[in-house]
């Protein structure tokens, strides 16, 4: 009962001191308001989340060779695990095969000095000459060829004619020979005795004929042999001679080829020796000492000291992250201090709800592995014109906003005046005003009174940090 009356009590001392400093908002005394400049300030957002320090990337650096040809690998300099710096010497290729080419591409080159205009017209003649040669011994022969081949058809038709023609007489001779072992009187076995002996005759003749044949058809085959045998020779000869002419007029006329493959192969011999391009541990190593490789990539370096930040968020909360956002990022321990870095990749979690975000930043060689971090995701950070959240008010309606301005009277003290804005940007301390109601500099109320309207004389004052 006590409580009850108590705080009738209480309410009843409020009013009144409401209804005094109505009456006197009312009259002509000024009541003491606080207020603040209206200019810029930082208008920002954050959104405030822990995560864990992780290797940067899974991926590996790979260390490659200059070289685009197979070479064999002479040493390996590294091995797996080895810590390397950038600059270190990675691996190292057998050279003397490029070495070799050099030395003849060099002796090359020497020739060009030694070869002048009248050497090279001297040189185009013997060639179209050794050509033209070519072309008359080569035709020769292989008119040789065919016309020895033309023989060779021709007895082997002749054989083949013979062959028939003693298969026919062959099987008239054993016709009559069977009729002669059929015969019983003696005018038939005189008869077919007679056959018999002529057909023989007759089989005996083209014996001999094919025979003839026979060794005509050997000897155009020699003949043949022979012939072809002088063709791959004589062409093999004029080959060579014919190279050797147009070796010596291509390697005038590629002067400049020449010189540039020698500059490539010298270039190979520079870059015989493989340098690391990066810093980290050696993960994995892509060659053996004495393989021949055609595969540029030689060993694959982790980089132990890219580090990234890892996030999760909601899925409301990424409605508002995206790539590139700035962070700032606190650690447990001051020595650290606040680091800065930004949103450098967002993915959605498989299967589950959510999105991991990674951030990344120069200074986070200053992290540790596994460690734990604080980070603020700065959704926007504004210095723009804006005023403290207290100081805007909303309308009876609810739809519209104003603020309190204290402007100077004729009577030298200070008047409320009601500026209606329209607001854009917020943060936890401050929102900006879009509308051109209000000027640099306006004294802006920033407390809360409901005595505090349009007219109410007012002392202005700076609140104090």
């Amino acid at each position: 009962m006590k409580i009850k009356r108590l705080s009738a009590l209480l309410a009843f001392i409020t009013l009144l001191g409401m209804l005094t400093a109505c009456a006197k908002a009312e009259g002509d005394a000024a009541i003491d308001v606080f207020v603040e400049e209206y200019g810029e300030h930082e208008v920002s957002k954050y959104i405030t989340t822990t995560g864990t320090v992780e290797r940067g990337s899974s991926m590996p650096f790979v260390v490659s060779t200059e070289i685009d040809s197979s070479y064999r690998v002479k040493k390996l300099y590294v091995a797996v695990g080895d810590r390397v710096k950038e600059g270190d010497k990675i691996c190292e290729f057998d050279t003397s095969y490029i070495e070799s080419q050099i030395a003849d591409l060099e002796k090359q080159v020497s020739v060009y000095d030694n070869i002048d205009k009248k050497s090279m017209s001297d040189l185009q003649a013997q060639l179209q000459s050794a050509k033209q040669m070519q072309t008359v011994q080569l035709n020769q022969l292989n008119d040789k060829i065919s016309a020895a081949q033309q023989k060779y058809n021709t007895a082997e038709q002749s054989y083949n004619t013979a062959q028939s023609n003693y298969n026919k007489a062959e099987n008239s001779y054993n016709d009559a020979e069977s009729g002669l072992n059929n015969a019983e009187d003696a005018e038939k076995i005189s008869y077919y005795s007679g056959l018999c002996s002529s057909y023989q005759a007759q089989m005996t003749s083209y014996k001999s004929e094919m025979a003839q044949w026979q060794s005509t058809m050997t000897t155009c085959q020699d003949e043949i042999k022979s012939s072809q045998y002088e063709y791959e020779l004589t062409k093999l000869q004029t080959d060579r001679d014919i190279n050797s002419l147009q070796y010596q007029i291509d390697t005038y006329q590629s002067k400049n080829d020449t010189q540039e493959k020698l500059n490539t192969l010298k270039k190979a011999l520079a870059d015989s020796v493989v340098y690391s391009k990066y810093s980290g541990v050696v993960s994995e190593i892509l060659v053996k000492e004495g393989q021949t490789t055609s595969d540029k990539n030689i060993v694959n370096i982790v980089d132990d000291n890219n580090k990234l930040i890892h996030v999760v968020l909601n899925d409301s909360d990424i409605m508002s992250v995206e790539e590139g956002m700035a962070v700032k990022v606190k650690t447990a321990s001051d020595a650290v201090g606040e680091l800065t870095g930004e949103v450098y990749k967002i993915n959605r979690i498989k299967g589950q709800d959510g999105f991991d975000v990674y951030i990344k930043g120069d200074d986070f060689d200053k992290l540790n592995i596994g460690m734990g971090v604080t980070n603020s995701i700065v959704m926007f950070a504004d210095n723009t014109l804006s005023v403290s959240k207290d100081a805007v008010r909303k309308s009876e309606d609810g739809e519209t906003s104003y603020v309190l301005v204290a402007v100077p009277n004729s009577a030298g003290s200070y008047t409320l005046e009601k500026r209606d804005v329209t607001t854009g940007l917020e943060s936890d301390e401050y929102i900006q005003i879009e509308s051109e109601n209000l000027t640099a500099g306006d004294k802006v109320v920033t407390m809360k009174n409901s005595v505090l309207r349009e007219g109410v004389m007012v002392n202005p004052v700076e609140k104090s940090e």
